[in-house]
């Protein structure tokens, strides 16, 4: 296979004249205007548990400019926008994409719902009974619940492995004082990255920056806890749920430590070899070759600290223990993969970056998160170079070194029938 690597033709540039604020000008007809705050549980002290997620909720609910979440809404779709917001467990974003001939009322939009701080009891008391139907909906689907469970212990002890929505407790704790206190030392212009893609006018955004980032406080830079995870002494774990039937749900986690760059690149192209489209290694070995699974999915999350490569799939119990192994020795053995499947997992890779610049709103969070991992000006050429350049050999270094039993935990949610299957193996 030919090594078909293009660069996107597009405007290449970042700039900008403030701290923790990237422009992307790329000559295309709308844009992604993305603000990330240093919040989560990652950030939160025991007091906190769960504000990061509920304030993302309450920010919504109403603003100084805004009577009520309708409003905005309304208001943003009347200019054909898409808002949006999510809380993970090491930060919270919040999104516009919209026509380029809405920067001005986007700018005015997020600025509203960043830098107000006049909440309302009442109106936080109904939100919490959102959050709390939250929780009731996630514990009831296992096929979510268990892999962010999953996770959870993987990352414990340190806070980055607390579950996002918080308890009752801590949220019934929440007032319109305390909350607005929290927001004024976490939503200030020191913890708050801005990434701004796509078709623009870059003197006007730079003008409506600089006042989004005058309606914001000043406070101290968030700083992470270290993290010391204690080691992984029971590799198996198993979760009974009577809805999964005669079949099992296999979640397998690494966890490997805090990562630079490259090892992100590394760890992105191993994600793609081993788990993305049907070409991918899990998918051939484990239902083309073994006929184990119908679906296979994997994840690479990356944390300021830490990151795990997920794989989920379902199969029947009695292969659970055999598809275990298979895993590892799939990983065990990347020192032989051909060169067809290297390049054609570069190639997938680069195809997954073009199709984000295709997109202003998957670019803008791509953008935004390389952004708030340490990198402050991804520059899509040093991408394509670093990518193009990489060896099988420090591929397969980087997996061999990072994705192994130890930094693992694999487990297995199913009904009570199931799981006793899988238990005797």
């Amino acid at each position: 296979m030919q090594n078909r690597f293009v660069l996107p033709k597009i405007e290449n540039g970042a700039f900008s004249p403030f701290a923790g604020v990237v422009f992307y000008p790329i000559l295309l007809n709308s844009f992604s205007l993305t603000v990330t705050v240093r919040d989560g549980v990652a950030w939160e002290d025991d007091s906190g548990f769960g504000w990061a997620h509920f304030l993302e909720h309450a920010n919504f609910q109403k603003t100084d400019r805004y009577a009520s979440f309708l409003e905005i809404a309304s208001l943003a779709e009347s200019l054909g926008a898409r808002i949006s917001a999510f809380t993970t467990r090491d930060c919270v974003t919040y999104s516009i994409h919209a026509p380029s001939w809405s920067l001005e009322e986007s700018f005015r939009i997020m600025t509203s719902l960043i830098s107000h701080l006049n909440f309302e009891d009442d109106i936080l008391d109904s939100e919490k009974e959102i959050i709390f139907q939250e929780m009731e909906r996630e514990k009831a689907n296992f096929r979510s619940y268990y892999v962010l469970f999953s996770e959870s212990e993987l990352l414990s002890p340190s806070m980055l492995g607390r579950y996002s929505l918080g308890s009752r407790e801590s949220l019934l704790s929440i007032n319109s004082a305390n909350i607005a206190d929290y927001k004024r030392r976490v939503y200030s212009r020191e913890n708050i990255c801005l990434t701004l893609c796509g078709g623009f006018d870059l003197e006007t955004a730079q003008n409506l920056t600089g006042i989004f980032l005058e309606s914001l406080p000043s406070a101290k830079v968030r700083l992470l806890q270290d993290y010391n995870p204690a080691k992984i002494s029971e590799r198996r774990r198993l979760y009974h749920c009577p809805s999964a039937a005669n079949q099992v749900q296999m979640i397998t986690y690494f966890r490997f430590p805090a990562v630079a760059y490259y090892d992100w690149l590394k760890a992105s192209l191993v994600n793609t070899l081993l788990g993305v489209g049907f070409s991918s290694l899990f998918y051939k070995k484990l239902r083309h070759e073994q006929k184990l699974t119908y679906t296979t999915a994997t994840q690479l999350k990356l944390y300021p600290v830490a990151g795990t490569f997920r794989l989920v799939l379902d199969l029947d119990p009695k292969s659970a223990s055999f598809a275990e192994n298979l895993i590892y020795n799939v990983i065990a053995e990347l020192d032989d993969i051909s060169e067809n499947d290297f390049v054609l997992a570069k190639n997938k890779f680069w195809g997954d970056i073009a199709f984000k610049l295709s997109d202003m709103n998957s670019y803008g969070l791509f953008a935004a998160r390389r952004q708030f991992m340490g990198e402050e000006r991804l520059l899509l050429s040093n991408l394509y170079e670093e990518l193009k350049n990489m060896s099988r050999e420090e591929l397969s270094a980087f997996a061999v070194k990072n994705f192994i039993r130890d930094n693992s935990i694999v487990c297995f949610a199913g009904s009570d029938e199931a799981l006793n299957t899988v238990s005797k193996q």
